[in-house]
C-alpha cells in the first residue's frame, strides 16, 4: 500500500470542500486553523498550500494570507472535458485487452456499488464508484496514461454524491453501459460513454456551484 504524504492529504480535503462550495471564493485559509483541523504541524500544511496554489485553487493575498480563489464556469468546464478525454481513452484501452478476471473484477465492484447506491450508502458509494474507476484506468495497462491522469482525478472530489443526489443513479447506469462494452471488447463505445460520464458530472456539479454562487464567468 503506497503511503500518502499528509501534504497531499491536506490538500485533497481542502481542494475537496473548495470544488464543493464548502469554502467560498475570497475565503481566508488560516494556517492555525488547518493546523488544529487535522493535527499537526505547520509544514505539512505549508506543501499543502503550495500545492493548491500551483494548481489555482488558492491565491497569496496581501500580507501573504492565503484564500481561496475564484474558479470560473470555463475553468471548471475544461478540468472535465480534458479529464473525460483521458479516462475516454483509459476505457477504450482497456476493452481491447480486458481479460475474463478483470471483468468479473469490475462486475462485482459494480454489484457492491449499486448495493450502496440502493441503500443510500454515502461513504461507500464515494469509495466504490472511485475504486471501479481506478482499476478501469490501471486495466488500460498505460503508466504514463495513468500518470497524465492522477492529478486531474483530484479535481473530481470523491464525495461529489454529498452535493449531486442524483450522482449515483447516474454512476450506476453509466458502470453498467460500461461492462456491456467491455464485455464485447467495444472500445469506441466504451470510449464514448466514458467521456459522456464525465462531462455530465462537470456540468452538473457546475450547475450546482451556480447556485451557490462559487463560480463567476470571469476570473
Amino acid at each position: 500500500m503506497v503511503r500518502v504524504p499528509l501534504g497531499d492529504q491536506i490538500a485533497l480535503a481542502i481542494r475537496a470542500d473548495i470544488l464543493l462550495g464548502r469554502l467560498k471564493p475570497g475565503e481566508h485559509l488560516s494556517q492555525q486553523q488547518i493546523c488544529e483541523r487535522f493535527g499537526t504541524s505547520r509544514i505539512p500544511v505549508r506543501d499543502a498550500f503550495n500545492a493548491l496554489l500551483h494548481e489555482g485553487f488558492v491565491t497569496e493575498a496581501v500580507g501573504h494570507r492565503v484564500v481561496v480563489a475564484r474558479s470560473t464556469r470555463q475553468d471548471l468546464s475544461d478540468i472535465y472535458m480534458i479529464e473525460g478525454l483521458l479516462h475516454g481513452i483509459a476505457a477504450r484501452r482497456a476493452a481491447e485487452h480486458i481479460t475474463v478476471d478483470e471483468l468479473e473484477e469490475l462486475r462485482a465492484l459494480h454489484r457492491q456499488f449499486k448495493s450502496a447506491v440502493e441503500s443510500n450508502q454515502e461513504e461507500d458509494i464515494a469509495a466504490l464508484n472511485w475504486e471501479f474507476h481506478r482499476r478501469l484506468n490501471q486495466m488500460a495497462d498505460s503508466p504514463r496514461l495513468l500518470a497524465a491522469l492522477r492529478p486531474l482525478a483530484t479535481c473530481i472530489p470523491r464525495d461529489i454524491v454529498s452535493v449531486l443526489p442524483r450522482f449515483g443513479v447516474k454512476a450506476v447506469t453509466a458502470q453498467r453501459q460500461m461492462l456491456q462494452a467491455l464485455k464485447v471488447g467495444d472500445g469506441e463505445v466504451a470510449e464514448r460513454i466514458m467521456v459522456g460520464y464525465v462531462n455530465e458530472a462537470g456540468a452538473d456539479l457546475i450547475e450546482y456551484l451556480d447556485g451557490q454562487r462559487v463560480t463567476s464567468e470571469s476570473g
